[in-house]
């Protein structure tokens, strides 16, 4: 099973829980977000976020440690000039404001869990179970 197949069916778990109470991260940008990862998108993200002032927090989601908060303003500024929001936006229909609150929300969970042993695996070896996530994000 691919990663998209994986965050697909993580999103379906998760449709259900869409719009509830303290659940902020929309399950409908789930199988955009994992496309977007599949193959060297990870990489590229990762690349793109440390390379424009969030490396700490990047390095504490792939490492095995605690998880560093993002806002979504830090996500706005550092994600200025990539059109990964721009094409997010345009498979959701969620605005920008949505989906970087979204996005903040769900990258530290979702890199976390793709990069298990705290390294990014190589493309072919990013599908690691996801289900586990359902729990942690809309249990």
């Amino acid at each position: 099973m691919g990663l998209f197949d994986q965050l697909s069916g993580l999103a379906s778990a998760a449709a259900g829980t869409q719009g509830a109470p303290g659940n902020p991260v929309p399950a409908a940008l789930l199988g955009p977000l994992s496309q977007m990862l599949a193959g060297n998108g990870l990489q590229g993200l990762l690349g793109h976020l440390s390379a424009n002032g969030l490396g700490g927090v990047v390095a504490s989601w792939v490492s095995v440690g605690q998880n560093q908060p993002v806002t979504p303003d830090q996500l706005r500024t550092s994600l200025a000039g990539s059109d990964l929001v721009a094409q997010l936006a345009a498979k959701t229909g969620l605005s920008g404001d949505a989906l970087h609150a979204a996005l903040a929300q769900l990258l530290p969970h979702v890199v976390d869990h793709l990069t298990p042993g705290g390294a990014v695996q190589a493309p072919q070896a990013q599908a690691p179970d996801l289900s586990a996530l359902v729990g942690k994000l809309f249990g």
